[in-house]
């Protein structure tokens, strides 16, 4: 072709005067089978005034269109009974050139009428492209922990489904003692169980409160998160932690369903947003045509051009459930909130001049279909990081009920309370993903203690589920010649040893066969005990994050049985302790004033608080101290609230004058003591300090020598630290010094006695502040001071007695004495010119 000449015209078809396409343009067709899934719709708006009842989905591919059945009733049963369709079309084996998949939902309205109420365009379909399935997909055999876990069948083995069928009917018992547990049939049992009967043996009679005292729900949530100063000695016992399968971290920061590996939990089907009209560009266009939701999924794959070739299984044959409407039991665990958007100004309207002051009172407000929860009657003031510690339980007919909308809401006294943010869960999804998202599986399966099993089914018979929707062979427990329990599936054998070796036994457990079940299920692509982070966002401005929300949501299918106890996540609550410290003496206390006789002294008093609480209290005054040594005997009490698992003190107060309510607010448990000097018109004058943490306090010196600024160095190897908690009582010296930290001076010495107790126990020992009664435990007697203590303003005679005559006596007695030799002298001299007219008087008489 030398470009002058035009290109020959395309071939006719035989009998018609239609050009053929040619062949190097005409794309490449192959005979695909499209499955279609209608699953239903949702949430569908008034078209024409009147509300869609009887929806039925038209999809069109490929020139081809294929109808579902009509929804009867849209408001009872939003799913469509015969939700399978497959149809056979020749399509393009390029994915440029695909056609669309046009969804439109039409109303069957009376008279005939069917009006089209909403319309959905796949452009890119290669997203449902998927290749032939010959054969059914076994999970098993992809999981590498299964793999290692494995083991061969031994010969002598006992049926093990019979001895521990009674064990669901005991699942949701309330258990307060743990139970001795023996091996079924007179079984021999391996090391792990040995361990376990030992410990159950030691705990048979023993309350699970002695057991784990200072365990609760937070030293799980705090170990997940790393933060173990606040979980006790949670990880030390190898109990259970939060996380999700397939994902790296122990606590998640995002939604569970944004986890790497469980898309969106959309994997049964999801959800095509239906509009009317012409779609625009902006998103606000788009929500004024929303017309409602389909549910459905397709599934795309090449058929053999032979038709006697086999042909490929269908995919959704076996994965879908029931579309009957299903009760459910839905839990509701709200953790915190973090970094809440204020709206009102520290709970009150005010003026703006008090705008950087503003702060919230959130509460939890939750919407389930027509049910309404919230915890407005226990907002908590003043708070933009609140910890809620909630729980909420509802109930739910899914999918007509199938929008969780949690709301955040600041309490406003006088006005309208607003919402600060909101996010919504689709309970459906998560109900109908593969990934069963409706309860976390947790680590371990124990039959008490604060991770007693909770789900409405047993592991084994979770396990069972998951084998029947994958076509898997029902599980099959043994007992192994040796006391050990296995699993079977097919091909398939596991071995309870190889999954809990190095594990710590714990008397919590249940029995082996529900353990072995669970640690498969563990290994299994399912989502785990977790708390999720959800981002809150408000109607009024879209795209912006007002906060974040710690929470997660249980799901329990009431065809499935009653579900187990729910977690306690009741916040913290501080323990009331008072604190008595007995100020007995000080010395070698900084000698800071001098007197008008020039003698170095201090007036000396003790002043004593803890950190965060605003009320201090201290000694009367040590006057005229000349040798730095006070006498007190006086008594300081600190009441306080202490949460000993956080280690943190706890104050409530008003931020502010106006505030209407008090606030919470942590501190460490940390006694300060200063001593200062009395100053009578001028400020006091600061003389020293020191800083006491309570849960790790420098022990004290035993002897006055003895007590030196070393023993105050809390990195030091060689000094001893003390639990005022656990110890309850300490006496003995300790050093002042003019500043905090190691380039601090030795200014002086406390002798003191600490004592530490409960408020029963302060009950049941009363004691007064200082020496005023109950002056009792123990007595405290008014301190021997020296003749020389005492307040010169109000002792004017000892003033001169131990001031001035003891410093100036020999002065004072010269003055004195001339004083009075002086007035003997001005008195005679006065008394001279009287002397002549006496005398002549005197001579005539």
């Amino acid at each position: 072709i030398d470009g002058t000449a035009p290109p020959s015209p395309p071939n006719l078809k035989p009998g018609t005067e239609i050009y053929e396409v040619p062949e190097g343009i005409r794309p490449e067709l192959q005979t695909m089978g499209i499955e279609v899934l209608c699953w239903g719709v949702r949430n569908m708006s008034k078209y024409q005034l009147a509300a869609v009842n009887s929806p039925s989905v038209e999809i069109e591919v490929g020139g081809t269109v294929l109808s579902s059945d009509v929804i009867t009733n849209l408001k009872r049963t939003p799913n469509f009974k015969k939700s399978l369709m497959f149809h056979v079309a020749k399509l393009p084996k390029e994915t440029l050139y695909m056609p669309p998949i046009n969804i439109g939902v039409r109303d069957n309205r009376p008279f005939g009428r069917k009006p089209l109420v909403g319309t959905h365009v796949i452009s890119d379909i290669s997203g449902f492209k998927v290749p032939p399935l010959m054969q059914p997909f076994d999970p098993l055999e992809a999981i590498p922990e299964l793999e290692r876990a494995g083991s061969p069948p031994l010969i002598h083995e006992q049926d093990m489904d019979k001895p521990y069928e009674p064990e669901k009917k005991a699942l949701c018992a309330s258990r307060t003692s743990i139970r001795r547990s023996s091996r079924p049939d007179g079984a021999e049992t391996s090391a792990t169980e040995g361990a376990l009967a030992y410990l159950r043996e030691q705990a048979s009679e023993m309350d699970l409160e002695q057991l784990d005292p200072n365990i609760d729900w937070y030293s799980k949530y705090y170990a997940s998160k790393g933060e173990f100063k606040k979980c006790t000695d949670y990880k030390e016992r190898g109990y259970d932690l939060l996380k999700v399968a397939l994902v790296s971290q122990l606590y998640l920061p995002h939604p569970v369903e944004d986890s790497e590996g469980f898309y969106h939990f959309e994997d049964f089907c999801p959800t095509f947003h239906l509009y009317r009209g012409k779609s625009k560009d902006s998103d606000e266009d788009d929500e004024e045509n929303f017309a409602g939701d389909f549910k459905g999924t397709f599934r795309i794959y090449c058929l053999p051009e032979d038709p006697n070739a086999a042909m490929p299984l269908k995919y959704l044959e076996n994965e879908v459930p029931d579309s009957a409407p299903v009760e459910c039991i839905i839990r509701v665990y709200i953790i915190k909130a973090i970094d809440l958007q204020p709206s009102d100004p520290s709970g009150l309207v005010m003026p703006l001049l008090f705008y950087m002051l503003q702060k919230a009172d959130p509460y939890v407000e939750i919407r389930l279909g027509k049910q309404k929860v919230s915890s407005k009657d226990n907002y908590i003031p003043n708070n933009l990081n609140p910890e809620f510690g909630r729980m909420f339980q509802l109930k739910a007919l899914i999918p007509i009920e199938k929008d969780l909308i949690i709301k955040i809401v600041d309490y406003d006294l006088m006005t309208r309370d607003d919402v600060i943010g909101e996010t919504v869960i689709d309970l459906e999804n998560r109900l109908l993903t593969r990934f069963r998202a409706t309860c976390g599986i947790p680590q371990s399966y124990n039959l008490t203690g604060i991770n007693q099993w909770r789900d409405n089914q047993l592991p084994s018979e979770i396990l069972a589920a998951f084998c029947k929707k994958n076509s898997l062979p029902d599980p099959k427990y043994s007992i192994e010649g040796n006391g050990v329990v296995t699993c079977h599936i097919g091909e398939h054998f596991f071995n309870i040893n190889a999954f809990e070796k190095g594990m710590t036994p714990s008397p919590h457990w249940g029995p082996p066969k529900e353990r072995l079940a669970l640690h498969i299920l563990n290994a299994l692509p399912l989502v785990k005990e977790h708390v999720e982070t959800r981002v809150l966002q408000n109607p009024i401005q879209p795209g912006m994050d007002q906060g974040k929300l710690e929470l997660w949501v249980d799901i329990f299918p009431s065809n499935l049985g009653q579900p187990g106890p729910c977690f306690d996540i009741t916040p913290r609550r501080p323990k009331e302790y008072e604190l008595r410290v007995i100020v007995w003496n000080t010395y070698n206390v900084k000698l800071d004033e001098t007197s008008i006789t020039g003698e170095r002294m201090s007036d000396i008093y003790v002043k004593g608080w803890l950190m965060g609480v605003d009320e201090r209290e201290h000694t009367d005054v040590h006057y005229r101290s000349l040798d730095g040594e006070g006498n007190f005997n006086w008594r300081l009490i600190f009441p306080f609230g202490f949460i000993p698992a956080e280690n943190e003190l706890v104050v409530s107060k008003k931020e502010h004058f106006w505030s209407l309510d008090k606030v919470e607010k942590r501190f460490p448990a940390v006694l300060c003591l200063q001593v200062w000097d009395n100053d009578l018109f001028s400020p006091d004058d600061y003389l020293g300090t020191m800083e006491l943490p309570l849960t790790h306090m420098p022990q004290p010196a035993k002897k006055l020598k003895e007590c030196t600024l070393d023993i105050m160095n809390t990195s030091s190897p060689k000094n001893k630290m003390i639990n005022l908690f656990e110890s309850k009582r300490a006496s003995g010296f300790w050093p002042f010094a003019d500043q905090p930290g190691p380039d601090g001076q030795l200014t002086g010495k406390l002798e003191a006695e600490m004592e530490l107790l409960t408020k029963q126990e302060a009950l049941e020992r009363p004691a007064g502040k200082g020496r005023d009664e109950p002056n009792a435990n123990p007595h405290l007697d008014k301190p021997k001071r020296p003749e020389t203590s005492f307040f010169w303003f109000t002792s004017p005679f000892k003033t001169c007695k131990f001031i001035i005559c003891k410093r100036f006596k020999c002065i004072l007695i010269t003055i004195i004495c001339v004083f009075l030799a002086v007035l003997l002298i001005a008195l005679f001299i006065y008394a001279i010119p009287a002397f002549p007219s006496i005398v002549p008087v005197a001579s005539d008489i």
